[in-house]
């Protein structure tokens, strides 16, 4: 279980980072594609650290760059498995290919992710 400490500082760095880009809640949670009030229940920390596909979409959403994103939550809460058995290159690897297809592919790209990972559960 999450330290509640974790669970806040997740939620005020996105709150923080959502602010600088200068989105409301709905907006942001509309380009991410999750409903505002799952990403508001984030930002307070009623809810843990969202799921990988969750995070990447927020990335998406801010227009920052997905690896450093990723290892800044990475360092606000110890627990998060986004991708546990995977090095930094590997991760380098992915985040290129993504940036390198086409809004069609990117789509696609995150409708077969979703598949993958809800066969994982």
């Amino acid at each position: 279980m999450k330290k509640q400490t974790e669970i806040n500082s997740v939620g005020v760095y996105l709150r923080k980072l959502r602010k600088s880009c200068k989105l409301t809640i709905k907006e942001a949670a509309e380009n991410a594609k999750i409903s505002s009030s799952f990403l508001s229940q984030i930002e307070t920390g009623v809810r843990g650290t969202p799921r990988h596909q969750v995070l990447m979409d927020l990335s998406y959403a801010y227009g920052v760059n997905l690896q450093e994103f990723l290892e800044d939550i990475y360092n606000l809460a110890s627990d998060v498995k986004i991708f546990p058995d995977m090095s930094a290159p590997n991760v380098e690897f992915i985040v290129k290919g993504y940036k390198s297809l086409s809004e069609k592919n990117k789509e696609s790209f995150s409708k077969y992710l979703r598949f993958l990972m809800s066969e994982e559960n």
